[in-house]
């Protein structure tokens, strides 16, 4: 079984990050072919899955594709696998400047900026799940029946990757701005980077797991959170 919907963007963003670089570098003309395989190849592997994607009345998101075994096929993606497809998309225009592909990202963009709760406080959080879906109730059958996902706060290793679509639509000047960006900062300033001393482990230091502050990790996708030194060195 294929889930393009999560896997193909999570394994295209690499390659076509690298061509990214390939193409606006005079010094690394002799990677062009290279990249222009590359991205002529995840074109067609966009191509797979396009009827996958749902404009709706808040933008638009992926669905798991239809009638398959696996147990949430039909239903919206994870937030996090909706924000890798709007890089991969957003990548895929910034190398083949075709609207469709920043129609989708923008769609994209406007759904998963729905989904999080901005506090007083300038933190933020988002839940795994987009919220209010009726599409998660109730809950399937089988081993997600107890598993509590569906109202879940986003960890933070998944969390990176709205991050980094959130950083690279900033730089396209689509939708986020510097205060949703800021937002962020201080809820990793504040919230995540707690530092807990690790249990029986000498000098081990552990973040918060989610974006509330809550649970305990070791976790090496504190490393995603670098750019936000931009905001608060």
């Amino acid at each position: 079984m294929v889930l393009h919907e999560l896997n193909t963007p999570n394994i295209g963003i690499p390659y076509l990050k690298f061509s990214e670089i390939v193409m606006r570098t005079p010094d690394l003309t002799k990677y062009h072919s290279k990249a222009s395989q590359y991205i002529k190849e995840f074109e067609k592997s966009a191509f797979d899955y396009r009827d996958s994607f749902i404009v709706d009345e808040e933008g638009g998101h992926f669905i798991f594709e239809n009638n398959t075994e696996f147990w949430a096929s039909g239903l919206p993606v994870p937030i996090n696998g909706q924000s890798s497809n709007g890089h991969f998309y957003l990548l895929l225009y910034k190398l083949t400047g075709n609207n469709t592909y920043y129609s989708i990202a923008e769609n994209l963009a406007h759904k998963i900026r729905r989904q999080m709760v901005f506090f007083n406080n300038g933190t933020m959080t988002m839940n795994y799940w987009m919220k209010d879906n009726i599409y998660y109730s109730p809950v399937p059958d089988g081993i997600y029946s107890s598993y509590p996902a569906f109202t879940r706060i986003e960890d933070i290793s998944h969390f990176a990757c709205t991050l980094r679509f959130m950083l690279e639509s900033r730089d396209m000047g689509l939708l986020f701005e510097d205060e949703d960006i800021k937002s962020v900062t201080i809820t990793f300033s504040e919230k995540i980077l707690t530092l807990h001393s690790a249990p029986d482990q000498k000098n081990k230091k552990l973040v918060a797991k989610y974006l509330d502050g809550t649970g305990k990790q070791n976790s090496s996708s504190i490393f995603d959170y670098i750019p936000l030194s931009y905001w608060d060195s």
